[in-house]
């Protein structure tokens, strides 16, 4: 697959003054990724839920993700501490999300 990827060790306090970042996560390996990959056929599974793989991605994305929250936000003010999720409303993002 795909190498994993981790946030730049550039992303500083200080750079994150006056802008704005945006952060994608894709989803953990779902039920119909696994299909797809095993028998090269579509399962028909539209709103498949996480694998065990894809729920230790999920839980490893959300780690990654609160210390970078948490190193960004230690040199802001309370006030400006703000962070917006947006996710679909598929199984498998919510449960990633």
């Amino acid at each position: 697959g795909p190498p994993e990827r981790t946030p730049s060790a550039r992303l500083r306090p200080a750079s994150m003054a006056g802008t704005k970042t945006v952060i994608f996560v894709r989803h953990g390996e779902s039920e119909y990724n696994r299909a797809m990959r095993e028998t090269g056929k579509d399962p028909l599974i539209r709103d498949a839920p996480l694998t065990e793989k894809g729920k230790t991605q999920a839980a490893k994305a959300r780690d990654v993700l609160a210390a970078l929250r948490g190193r960004v936000e230690s040199g802001l003010p309370p006030t400006e501490r703000q962070w917006l999720l947006v996710v679909s409303p598929l199984r498998r993002a919510l449960d990633t999300a």
